[in-house]
């Protein structure tokens, strides 16, 4: 069986690798998600969901940790302009968001207690990727264990 952390990370891609033509965004990002992270996407629209790290506290009782996994998701759109690039990228990030926590379990209830996003979207000629409008969101994953991994 994969690693908790694998579970997770695919389950978040499968989370975010839809049609979201019916959302804010209007996308479809089926068959555009990779794990792992990428300087540069390879097509637009693209998304990569990658490992940031993992800490461990105490939980509750003893022999049981509390568990937070940290995924980046970057989501990578196209735009005319500056402002296009920019409200794309906050529109694509709302509409993932919106997939991730439509199940706070993430569909994973025997690993994972809860889930919580922040993000960000700006445009990439700031980070020397012109013509495209970048979305971040950090997500937390919190879970319990026996073993602190």
């Amino acid at each position: 069986m994969a690693s908790r952390t694998r579970q997770i990370a695919e389950k978040l891609k499968a989370l975010i690798a839809v049609d979201y033509s019916g959302g804010e965004s209007g996308l479809d990002m089926t068959d555009a998600v990779q794990i792992g992270s990428i300087i540069e996407p390879p097509y637009l629209p693209f998304a990569s969901v990658s490992f940031a790290q993992a800490t461990s506290q105490f939980g509750q009782s003893l022999g049981r940790y509390r568990i937070t996994n940290t995924f980046e998701i970057y989501a990578f759109v196209g735009g005319g302009d500056v402002e296009e690039r920019t409200v794309n990228a906050m529109d694509i990030v709302e509409d993932m968001i919106k997939s991730l926590v439509a199940n706070r379990q993430i569909q994973l209830s025997s690993l994972v207690d809860d889930i919580k996003c922040a993000f960000i979207a700006e445009d990439g000629d700031r980070y020397g990727i012109a013509g495209v409008g970048i979305g971040y969101i950090q997500v937390e994953v919190y879970s319990q264990t026996d073993t602190g991994i």
